[in-house]
């Protein structure tokens, strides 16, 4: 057994994790955790629960949900008017956006978790390029396998690419230009989820002052946060990784929905995350 913990915590402090089958196993034990499991982030654990309660009508079984579970209801709230954002005023957001909030918990809940649990810190060290590989592969043998439409396969891609580059795009402003230049290395060449995930929360938290930046400015470095993390979690995990159709948010609701039926029907599925498409980009 110490032999086996050794290895792992050997794994876990990898700069880089590029192996396309370790991956798979750190995003399946990922996602494999019950929402309960990260009760120990109190505040964070109760947000998401009692939000995700009072919007779709259920009771507390959403506790005993694994993360993959929680991540197919997130992605029915652009469907559903409770999540609608507050007016941006100036900046418009579309429906899509209304997932972001509790990606962004999502995120929270793993850096809290990333000095608790080898495997999130295992996570956190995934390569964003074998990543984003990981997931055009997957793609790929689920189009091979007749698990996904063409169509739906395209659509699917094109997001995790589009994800990649708005990751890239982000994080390259904020590395320092002298430190690459003497490296001779892109951005993409050493990026981990892990420093994603740190910088958007990093720029989540600062305050906004007064006289120091426009308020529009700052709100829309915000919303560029928030949109990386919905990208992130929605794009690049929920749509690739989650075989979870709209029968499956049926089930899940009649199994934990006070007004099941109810809720089924006022959702608008066009803007939905669903596994096999999504209307809009």
């Amino acid at each position: 057994m110490s032999e086996e913990l050794e290895r792992i915590e050997k794994l876990a402090r990898q700069k880089c994790i590029t192996d396309h089958e370790h991956i798979r196993k750190i995003l399946d034990y990922v996602l494999s955790r019950p929402l309960s499991y990260f009760q120990k982030d109190k505040k964070r654990f109760n947000y998401l629960k009692n939000e995700l309660s009072t919007g779709f009508n259920t009771n507390y079984r959403l506790e005993k949900m694994p993360l993959r579970d929680i991540l197919t209801l997130i992605g029915y709230e652009p469907g559903k008017k409770f999540f609608d954002p507050p007016d941006t005023g100036k900046m418009i957001v579309d429906s899509r956006f209304n997932s972001a909030g509790h990606c962004y918990i999502i995120a929270l809940l793993l850096d809290s978790y990333t000095n608790r649990d080898i495997h999130i810190k295992e996570f956190m060290h995934i390569h964003l390029g074998a990543f984003t590989d990981h997931l055009h592969e997957t793609i790929n043998n689920d189009l091979d396998n007749c698990l996904i439409s063409l169509t739906s396969a395209s659509g699917i891609l094109e997001r995790v690419d589009e994800f990649k580059k708005k990751a890239v795009g982000y994080m390259s402003k904020r590395f320092d230009p002298h430190m690459i230049v003497n490296e001779g290395r892109k951005p993409e060449d050493f990026l981990k989820l892990g420093d994603i995930i740190y910088q958007t929360l990093k720029e989540n938290a600062r305050s906004w002052m007064c006289s120091v930046i426009d308020i529009y400015d700052y709100a829309s470095g915000i919303i560029d946060t928030y949109d990386l993390l919905n990208r992130l979690f929605m794009d690049a995990v929920r749509m690739p990784l989650i075989h979870s159709d709209r029968e499956r948010f049926k089930e899940i609701m009649r199994s934990c929905c006070f007004t099941p039926e109810v809720v089924i029907e006022d959702i608008d599925y066009e803007n939905c995350y669903e596994h096999g498409g999504v209307s809009r980009l």
